[in-house]
């Protein structure tokens, strides 16, 4: 399973991009000064989480270390959710890459 992920450096770009259901005001974001990062899965059955690591310059690159845990195979849920990510950095110029860990989420038992 793939995350989506993506980088934002403008205020349009950014909202263009957000495609998830927003329960509460975005912090803001001067993309001036900033830009934001976002990861996310598709919708999951239940117990899901993306998590952005940390990012990193690297060989004229910001490498994004993610980690993406679907749910156990043993969760059973009655819910879904959509995780997603989203971290906000000094702007930078240079492109944006991403690479992504397979975790898994536990149940809870």
């Amino acid at each position: 399973m793939t995350p989506e992920t993506r980088a934002a450096g403008s205020l349009e770009e950014y909202a263009a991009k957000r495609d998830f259901k927003q329960t509460a005001e975005p912090p803001a974001v001067d993309f001036k000064k900033n830009m934001v990062i976002a990861a996310a899965m598709p919708t999951q059955s239940c117990v899901s989480k993306v998590t952005v690591r940390g990012v990193r310059r690297s060989g004229g690159e910001l490498v994004v270390d993610l980690l993406e845990a679907p749910p156990a195979s043993n969760c059973i849920c009655f819910v879904s959710e959509r995780p997603i990510h989203v971290v906000r950095l000094p702007r930078s110029a240079d492109p944006v890459r991403f690479e992504a860990e397979l975790g898994v989420t536990p149940c809870g038992r």
